[in-house]
């Protein structure tokens, strides 16, 4: 089946059910978990720069979770081929594998957070307003990396193993927990003081550790086939079985760590716009988070069924359903981003207070028309890079990601604001959406070569 005979491509509709059945979940987990940076940002917007201080500080958490998405993709990768394969042992010795990695890289974090907070957030801002309220948040917030990290390990393995429900049930209690202690200790509400940025951070970590304990306990006691035992530590850390593993996943470790430092580098260049302009986008962008939902979900499903069909060796199958996932991530897309568009002033009045400008709230409202396009589009091409992940394509999927974004959309933002003197937000961004555009073009032209349709289980891997 090639780009012409693909229109003529009919969905299964046993696809359709089965997306139904990991995606829905996945997106109304996403929706809770994107409603901790929704809800402070809405709770924060009555401090003076709060919602740039706690945007800033955001930025370390966001490299860290980004960085552990590279790795709990690699993993998942596996997880879901043994799921294929029927393979109980080696998807407990995965998991496995993945709580260490989320346990090391939480650490380093947390280390680098307690003992250089200013030396690192003032590497993105001159504001020192912005500045002592993004230290005072990141201190105490980085106590929740752990938790948070060894937490979403449990999430990647509930979504490879095509049980979603369950991790968005735990989401559906820890969201409601933080939004309850958010409205506790920020405004000082009963028994509790008021703390202000403080109280924010401090719900964060509380939130985060309630996320691990649960999955922890209710993972134990309803023997889920993940949940490992001794040995499966020990069999995960085990050189020849993680060895391939870790191979496949530094390609996008690589390209989600190139791909935090270019974020890092729009932040630099977008606070250098004026710190209204800088709020505008970190308005903007917590909307947009909540937006992608759909998106998380749409490519969990992707990779989950794809990759278990890969897993188990039907190749056709797996064809079938990434050509569907093609055609259905069309209509997702163009949905959610003109839902967007549509309602982009309603959803930035959310923001209004005294205490956020008038033209923050005005650039920020045009500022969504341009988040609007660029929902559509990278929507489409996540799914194409969840088809290539699914298959073990990590090499391409870090051309595809990060060198595209290093030699297009970092360029652009540098040269527009230095060379340029693009003043305008709204118009660096929307130039800068070029990038998506040939991610989209490179990966459709890649896809249907259908080298993506990869066994990536070696049986040597197996440890019994």
């Amino acid at each position: 089946m090639n780009s012409l005979s693909i229109k003529k491509h009919k969905i299964d509709k046993n696809l359709i059910k089965k997306i139904l059945i990991i995606a829905i979940p996945i997106v109304l987990e996403q929706l809770l978990s994107s409603s901790f940076g929704v809800v402070d940002t809405i709770m924060v917007k009555y401090i003076d720069r709060g919602i740039s201080g706690v945007g800033l500080a955001s930025q370390i958490s966001n490299v860290v979770m980004t960085i552990m998405f590279a790795c709990a993709t690699g993993v998942g990768m596996y997880i879901a081929q043994y799921f294929g394969d029927k393979d109980k042992e080696n998807i407990k010795n995965a998991f496995s594998l993945l709580l260490f990695l989320g346990f090391v890289l939480s650490s380093i974090f947390m280390l680098v957070c307690l003992i250089m907070p200013r030396q690192l957030l003032s590497l993105f801002t001159k504001d020192q307003d912005v500045l002592e309220i993004g230290v005072t948040y990141i201190r105490i917030a980085c106590f929740s990396y752990m938790p948070n990290l060894m937490a979403y390990a449990f999430v990647i393995a509930y979504r490879n193993v095509q049980k979603t429900i369950n991790a968005f049930i735990i989401q559906l209690i820890c969201s409601a927990f933080n939004v309850l202690f958010n409205w506790l200790l920020i405004f000082g509400i009963w028994i509790f003081p008021e703390l202000g940025i403080r109280g924010a951070a401090i719900a964060t970590v509380l939130s985060c550790s309630l996320s691990l304990i649960i999955h922890i306990v209710y993972g134990t006691f309803s023997k889920k086939i993940f949940m490992p035992k001794l040995k499966n530590f020990i069999n995960g850390l085990n050189f020849d079985f993680s060895k391939p593993i870790l191979k496949r996943s530094i390609p996008l470790l690589i390209n989600e760590t190139l791909f935090s430092i270019g974020i890092l580098v729009y932040v630099a260049v977008f606070n250098r716009l004026g710190s209204d302009q800088y709020e505008a986008y970190r308005i903007s962008e917590v909307i947009t988070q909540v937006a992608f939902s759909a998106s998380y979900g749409m490519t969990a499903a992707v990779q989950a069924i794809t990759g278990a069909s890969l897993g188990s060796g039907n190749f056709d199958e797996a064809k079938r359903y990434g050509n569907s996932f093609l055609i259905l991530g069309i209509g997702l897309s163009l949905f959610v981003g003109l839902f967007v568009f549509i309602l982009a002033r309603p959803l930035v009045m959310i923001f209004a207070s005294d205490e956020v400008s008038e033209a923050t709230i005005e650039i920020a409202k045009v500022l969504m028309y341009v988040c609007s396009l660029r929902i559509t589009l990278k929507m489409y091409a996540n799914i194409l890079l969840a088809v290539f992940r699914a298959g073990g394509k990590t090499k391409f999927v870090m051309v595809l990601d990060c060198l595209v974004m290093w030699l297009i959309g970092v360029p652009i933002a540098i040269v527009g604001y230095n060379v340029l003197r693009i003043d305008n937000i709204s118009i660096l961004y929307l130039i800068m959406q070029l990038e998506a555009l040939v991610r989209i073009g490179v990966g459709l032209h890649q896809y249907f070569k259908y080298d993506w349709l990869n066994n990536i289980i070696n049986k040597k891997m197996k440890v019994a």
